[in-house]
C-alpha cells in the first residue's frame, strides 16, 4: 500500500476469546518462541489511511494431554490405557510394550487411543509408552507401567486342634500378594462330605 505501513500482531486462544496485543510486534514476521498451547494469531497491517487485518492463523501444539496411567492386576483381568492428543484430525497413534511394537490392540477415536489387553498374563507386565504422530511431527507420552500379579500365598495354614464339646476354637490363615486380598472359610463334617461356606467369615482369624 501507499504510505507509512506497519505492523501489529494479536493473539487469542485457540477455542475463542478476547484477542490481545503481542508486544514488540512491530514487523510484518512473528517469531513465537517456547509455545505451550495451541493459540489464534492475526496481523494489524495499517498506514495514514486506516488499517486492515489478516486472516486469522491458528499455531496448533502437537502435544499428549492424557497420559497413560500405571496400573496394578491381577493375571487373567483386562487392563485398558488410554492417551489423549491435542489434535483431533491427521493424527496417529502407536504403541509400544518394553519398546517393541503392539499392533491390533489400540481402538482410535478423534483425539483419543485406547490400549486394551485382556486376559492380562505374566508377560504383559513392563513399560508401555503411546507415540502421537501429525505430519513430520511426533511426541512420546509418559511410560506406563503394567504390573501383573496372581493368587495369594497361604503362608499360615490352619492347624487341626483337639477340644472338648462346647468349648470355642479359633483358627488363624494368613495370605500374602498383591492387591486386596480377601479371606472366607468353609466347612464340613470331620469324616468328610461336602463343603459349605461360613457366613461372615471374612476375616484371616475364625472364631
Amino acid at each position: 500500500g501507499r504510505g507509512s505501513i506497519t505492523y501489529h500482531w494479536e493473539t487469542r486462544n485457540s477455542n475463542g476469546g478476547q484477542w490481545r496485543n503481542i508486544s514488540n510486534s512491530n514487523t510484518r514476521r512473528l517469531v513465537v518462541r517456547n509455545l505451550q498451547q495451541s493459540r489464534q494469531y492475526r496481523c494489524l497491517v495499517s498506514n495514514e489511511a486506516g488499517g486492515t487485518r489478516s486472516n486469522v492463523a491458528i499455531v496448533t501444539v502437537l502435544k499428549i494431554t492424557t497420559h497413560p496411567q500405571s496400573e496394578l492386576a491381577a493375571a487373567s483381568s483386562t487392563v485398558n490405557f488410554t492417551c489423549t492428543s491435542s489434535v483431533s484430525s491427521n493424527v496417529m497413534f502407536s504403541w509400544t510394550h518394553n519398546g517393541t511394537s503392539i499392533n491390533g490392540q489400540s481402538s482410535t477415536t478423534g483425539d483419543t487411543s485406547i490400549l486394551t489387553i485382556t486376559s492380562v498374563r505374566n508377560s504383559d507386565a513392563g513399560s508401555y509408552v503411546c507415540t502421537v504422530r501429525s505430519g513430520s511431527l511426533s511426541v512420546m507420552s509418559n511410560t506406563a507401567t503394567l504390573t501383573v500379579y496372581g493368587i495369594p500365598t497361604i503362608i499360615s495354614h490352619p492347624m487341626s486342634q483337639l477340644t472338648t464339646v462346647s468349648m470355642s476354637v479359633t483358627l488363624n490363615c494368613v495370605g500374602t500378594g498383591r492387591g486386596s486380598i480377601t479371606y472366607r472359610w468353609d466347612t464340613r463334617n470331620s469324616s468328610g462330605g461336602r463343603w459349605r461356606n461360613i457366613s461372615e467369615s471374612n476375616t484371616s482369624a475364625l472364631v
